[in-house]
């Protein structure tokens, strides 16, 4: 299965796949081999990925299909589980409390 979801990221950041690799800790060959489907995408790789992408392992198992999407199939909802998860408990509480005074002002 190709992985294009990874030349978008790539070119949203106007990188190359060297410097992608680079920032994983990849090498370019292996890269190239997941984008093509040449090369199964596995966790180890979806984790340097997320780590280079400032994303949650989660997310990026996501995006390669290893692991479905949530039920509701919301991008805007699944960005915000996604990076809610990356937040210090002290973060999320204080995230959550705003929301709750957004939806009460309705």
């Amino acid at each position: 299965m190709r992985q294009d979801w990874i030349i978008d990221e790539i070119n949203k950041r106007g990188w190359t796949q060297r410097e992608l690799g680079r920032r994983a800790g990849l090498p370019q060959s292996t890269l190239s081999q997941v984008i093509n489907g040449k090369r199964k995408m596995m966790p180890d790789v979806c984790s340097a990925l997320a780590e280079a992408f400032g994303e949650t392992p989660e997310h990026i198992m996501r995006l390669a299909g290893i692991i479905p999407p949530l039920p509701d199939n919301d991008p805007a909802l699944t960005e915000l589980t996604d990076l809610a998860r990356r937040l210090p408990p002290d973060d999320l509480q204080e995230i959550i409390a705003l929301i709750r005074f957004k939806l009460s002002r309705r």
